[in-house]
């Protein structure tokens, strides 16, 4: 590997964050990887770290996934999404910011119930507010 292909693999690895909608465990281990290729190839930080460019905005699938593990789907439109949450819920997701709310639909409009930023505070309320599936199988 050449220095100017490391340098291009530190910034990459240092673009996983949470605040990009990585979980914790994959940042801890892009930010444990970056500073393995830098030490290895005499890289200074400044020299590793730019501006985000489009090509590493985040992505929808971590939101995908994490709804998906409560059988709810997300749609979505370039960086803002929604999910239906049932019970009169909904999930409103901005990408570019990482922001999510949760709105009960009534007759008078939305109203907030819940507001964050990030997958992980997002998971934390699902776990403990989200839909519950039950299983007949060992009744």
């Amino acid at each position: 590997m050449r220095l100017e292909q490391a340098q291009r693999k530190i910034q990459l690895l240092s673009r996983i964050t949470p605040e990009n909608g990585a979980l914790l465990a994959e940042a801890q281990t892009a930010a444990k990887l970056a500073r393995a290729l830098m030490e290895r190839f005499a890289v200074q930080a400044e020299h590793a770290r730019t501006a985000p460019t489009a090509s590493s905005r985040p992505a929808w699938v971590y939101w995908e996934n994490l709804l998906g593990e409560y059988g709810i789907g997300l749609n979505h439109f370039g960086v803002r999404g929604s999910a239906q949450l049932g019970r009169g819920l909904v999930a409103f997701i901005k990408l570019d910011t990482g922001h999510w709310s949760v709105k009960r639909e009534g007759s008078d409009g939305l109203t907030l119930i819940a507001s964050d930023f990030g997958v992980e505070s997002f998971r934390t309320y699902l776990r403990e507010n989200g839909p519950r599936s039950y299983s007949l199988a060992g009744a």
